[in-house]
């Protein structure tokens, strides 16, 4: 993706976050998602968008309680989503 850079610094930039590397770090979950996965995105209309990988995953932000934790690399990467939006791609899936 031509914005992986950014993703990285912005990352890098969120000083106050604490990341971890998998989703059940951070709550109890069926879904094993973890960073560098490969994930289809629903959105609330049932339209699907991807593969996106997996960027990051964490609690420490203003969304959380909204149950948004999950980074991807998509063009609004500052804007966690929820793991309930997400379908993890099994290793060589393509959407």
């Amino acid at each position: 993706m031509e914005n992986s850079k950014a993703i990285a610094d912005w990352l890098k930039s969120q000083k106050n976050m604490r990341f971890v590397g998998n989703l059940s770090s951070i709550r109890e979950t069926s879904k094993e998602i973890k960073v560098g996965d490969m994930v289809m995105y629903t959105n609330q209309f049932g339209a699907t968008f991807g593969p996106y990988e997996v960027m990051a995953i964490s609690k420490d932000n203003s969304l959380w309680k909204y149950g948004r934790c999950v980074y991807l690399n998509k063009e609004s990467y500052w804007f966690p989503c929820k793991p309930e939006e997400l379908t993890l791609l099994q290793h060589g899936q393509v959407g």
